[in-house]
């Protein structure tokens, strides 16, 4: 994981602006080592860079996020993502509100 995030970091230190896969690719190897706040960190910042999230993606890390206590920063994603096209679906909502794993 160092090593991934070293080339993040030098993607952006670059000013190239890292894509949905790198993001997702990211965020899903920070759930399989259960590092929930880098994870945060990286879905934060795909959502602000105004990325896509695949509504099956953005449903598993906001049930992971849940599952790890963290329902208050998942409303603050899904808040962000509220306001870009294209909106969240019916169930990734329904997952944020309730809260449900």
């Amino acid at each position: 994981m160092e090593e991934a995030e070293q080339y993040y970091q030098e993607l952006c230190n670059e000013s190239l602006s890292p894509d949905v896969n790198t993001y997702r690719t990211l965020i899903g190897a920070y759930i399989k080592v259960n590092n929930i706040e880098n994870m945060l960190e990286k879905y934060s910042n795909m959502v602000e860079a105004g990325l896509r999230v695949i509504p099956a993606y953005a449903n598993k890390w906001f049930r992971f996020m849940i599952e790890k206590g963290k329902v208050l920063d998942c409303f603050s994603i899904f808040s962000k993502m509220s306001d870009t096209e294209p909106k969240p679906d019916v169930t990734t909502f329904d997952i944020v509100i309730r809260g449900a794993p």
